[in-house]
């Protein structure tokens, strides 16, 4: 993730995003309390296939799987 998407990120912090993008250029196209409202939204918007993620406080650290 970029710096600049981790900051966005900070701004939804306990919702569930949606990001669409090749790695390294992921944005945010949706928000949502849940996933299934973030994916409704982002599909609404175009965005079929997306990587959900569910924000943490930003005192809690990511560790990728992938």
């Amino acid at each position: 993730m970029t710096e600049h998407l981790l900051q966005q990120l900070q701004n939804h912090e306990g919702k569930w995003v949606a990001l669409f993008g090749p790695d390294g250029e992921m944005q945010i196209v949706a928000v949502g309390e849940d996933a299934a409202e973030a994916t409704e939204r982002a599909a609404k918007r175009g965005y079929r296939e997306t990587t959900l993620l569910k924000v943490l406080p930003s005192e809690v650290a990511y560790v990728s799987l992938s």
